[in-house]
């Protein structure tokens, strides 16, 4: 009898280690999915994006959500979402335009256990759960409609034209459980924060660790960065900063860097892309480097280039100024592409209004015919109305490209200093 006994406590033993083992795995399993999407929305989007991520799969694995249209701008809530999920280590699009019609905040729901985006208006209901790549959604309609349940494109069940009883009693097995938040990329941080990636392409993930250091007066000083706890890289700030940013950049030749950003006053810092190899760290890219950056609002990687986002405050006769710069990685390093970058954007200083816009000229200027600006072409007049379109910029001068009033060409800011040369524009040094 002692023997049995002894056995079946064997048995109940090895089931509950079983058990737990298995929680475990799918646990490590979330958690690994989680940071294959975090990683996802690192490489492939730029830092205007928002993002969540919700356990809207089967047996509530993480699915990623990129809002597209928004509903409150303050609380970061959206309308419309593109829905992302993970299998097998790759993330793929599996719904375009989730969208809850009529302007209405996409919510949280649970029934049965698994969690759904959920949708919908006064009389119509449409709850979304994902398994592995497909998605499963209930389109539950209050008489207007056929109320069916889809798996992928394919109608497994169909429910009829409910009555306003039985589309409350459908509707209601749905259990409300919060408002879907997202946030925004990149997250800053002002604390010391630890993060797993595989930097070297070697399919190992790395534990990365940031450390603010040497805080006075309410700033830091240095920025040390650690991998496997071993310090290997420290970004010193001359002016201090309050926060800091990281991203995790992967071209399509499987090279990986990390771009990196500190937030001091006026958001003044640094922007530096870093490459982890052979047990390293060294700088690829200071954007600092280039005369009329003065901050970096997004950086992205399109094949094998990092694309950004530059802002200049003072752009010589512009004022706030947006130009996209890019570089391609060749021979182990990266090499801008161009001197002369498209303009993105200037700001009516009055009105808010962005964009590459009609500017009316308040001071006359000259333009040249190359953006060397060796050999004068023109005067613009006051009153004149042009674009500016690009900016050519070296480590000496810059110059701008403007277009309209049939006048083509360069001026210089060698030309003009600090003048602001347009109506409505302007900026700060």
């Amino acid at each position: 009898m002692k023997i049995k006994v002894w056995k079946m406590m064997t048995l109940v033993l090895a089931s509950i280690c079983v058990i737990g083992a298995v929680k475990g795995t799918k646990a490590e399993a979330k958690q690994d999915t989680g940071q294959v999407l975090e990683d996802y929305v690192n490489d492939h989007f730029d830092n205007s994006t928002c993002y969540a991520i919700e356990n809207i799969g089967k047996d509530k694995t993480p699915v990623l959500l990129i809002g597209k249209e928004i509903a409150d701008e303050k609380n970061h809530t959206y309308v419309t979402c593109d829905v992302y999920a993970c299998k097998k280590g790759k993330v793929k699009r599996v719904y375009k335009n989730y969208s809850n019609e009529g302007g209405r905040t996409l919510y949280l729901y649970e029934k049965e256990k698994q969690l759904y985006l959920g949708a919908g208006l006064s009389d119509a209901a449409f709850r979304l759960c994902i398994d592995g790549t497909t998605p499963c959604e209930y389109k539950l309609y209050n008489g207007l409609s056929k109320s069916v349940y889809k798996e992928g494109n394919k109608v497994k069940k169909s429910y009829g034209v409910l009555s306003g009883d039985k589309y409350d009693k459908m509707r209601d097995t749905f259990t409300y459980k919060r408002v879907i938040t997202f946030r925004e990329k990149p997250i800053l941080f002002d604390k010391k924060k630890s993060v797993s990636y595989d930097l070297d392409g070697k399919g190992k993930k790395e534990k990365i660790t940031f450390t603010p250091k040497q805080k006075s007066s309410g700033l830091y000083k240095k920025l040390v960065i650690s991998i496997n706890g071993k310090k290997k890289y420290t970004l010193t700030e001359k002016y201090g900063f309050y926060m800091y940013s990281f991203q995790r950049l992967k071209l399509k030749n499987k090279k990986i860097f990390l771009y990196l950003a500190t937030y001091g006053d006026s958001e003044d810092g640094s922007h530096v892309v870093l490459q982890y190899k052979s047990g390293k760290m060294k700088k690829m890219i200071d954007f600092d480097s280039v005369a009329n950056c003065r901050w970096v609002s997004d950086v992205k990687v399109s094949g094998n280039r990092v694309i950004s986002t530059m802002q200049d405050s003072d752009m010589p006769g512009l004022g706030y100024t947006d130009f996209r710069t890019s570089y391609s990685y060749k021979n182990k390093k990266f090499v801008m592409d161009n001197k002369v970058h498209p303009i993105l954007r200037y700001r009516n200083i009055k009105n808010g209004k962005e964009g590459v816009f009609t500017l009316k000229v308040k001071k006359e200027f000259t333009i040249y015919q190359t953006k060397e600006c060796t050999e004068a072409a023109k005067t613009v007049p006051v009153g004149a109305k042009v674009k500016a379109t690009e900016v050519y910029i070296n480590q000496k001068t810059s110059a701008v490209h403007v277009v309209g009033s049939g006048y083509d060409g360069w001026y210089s800011s060698k030309d003009i200093s600090y003048e602001i040369l347009f109506e409505d524009v302007g900026g700060v040094a």
